[in-house]
């Protein structure tokens, strides 16, 4: 997990060695119909049935996966960072869960191709499930919409779990990890090891667009409910 690339961001170091339990991911991020009908809202930016749900709050995505979990009787879930860049890296050591060209990104990903765009050019997100999956079969885990995990943000690598789980200490318990590229991002800004935080409200009021979120569920706890 992370790198040891000295011209990569520190935060994504250093390169470490992390235990992860079998779990499951959803294949598509969830999209503004599966939230709007759990929900009863939807807080998107970018309004689109199949578009990803954007411009949610890590307690917005929290409460949906307990109100979710509330009304199957499993427990869904965000996934923790580790879990996050294990499905993103798909067995694979190199940038990018498909190799380390960014000019294959496109295939793969929704992201700025424009490096000189503004916020205000608002590049949209776009439906669910229209690249190219990597090896283990997730759609858009490089970029479309960011993705929020279960982790408050740390600087740096020193100290992090080796078991896989979420790490829950940090220098502010309001500032949340989420992971992967968005449709604004800059290509190398949409690989496996890339990291972001946000600072995010108790009152679950930050607006942030772009940002969205997968399921999570630990093994041997899923089932069918609609969701992927």
């Amino acid at each position: 997990m992370g790198t040891d690339d000295e011209e990569s961001p520190e935060n994504e170091r250093p390169a470490h060695t992390t235990r992860v339990k079998t779990f499951y991911l959803g294949r598509f991020e969830i999209t503004q119909t599966q939230y709007k009908a759990l929900m009863g809202t939807n807080p998107s930016t970018f309004l689109g049935p199949n578009l990803p749900v954007d411009n949610v709050s890590w307690y917005r995505a929290r409460l949906f996966c307990e109100t979710l979990a509330r009304a199957t009787g499993r427990k869904y879930r965000l996934p923790t960072e580790a879990e996050w860049e294990y499905a993103a890296r798909a067995g694979t050591r190199t940038r990018f869960g498909f190799g380390d060209d960014v000019a294959d990104l496109s295939r793969y990903a929704w992201y700025n191709e424009q490096l000189d765009l503004s916020l205000s050019d608002n590049p949209t997100t776009h439906p669910v499930g229209q690249k190219l999956p990597n090896g283990f079969g997730l759609h858009d885990i490089h970029g479309n919409a960011y993705e929020w995990c279960e982790d408050i943000w740390n600087e740096n690598y020193l100290g992090a779990p080796a078991d896989g789980s979420a790490w829950m200490s940090g220098a502010s318990d309001e500032h949340h990890v989420f992971r992967g590229g968005g449709a604004y991002s800059a290509g190398l800004s949409c690989c496996s090891t890339s990291r972001h935080q946000f600072l995010d409200s108790v009152a679950g009021m930050s607006i942030f667009p772009y940002v969205g979120f997968r399921l999570a569920c630990s093994s041997g706890v899923v089932g069918p409910v609609g969701l992927e």
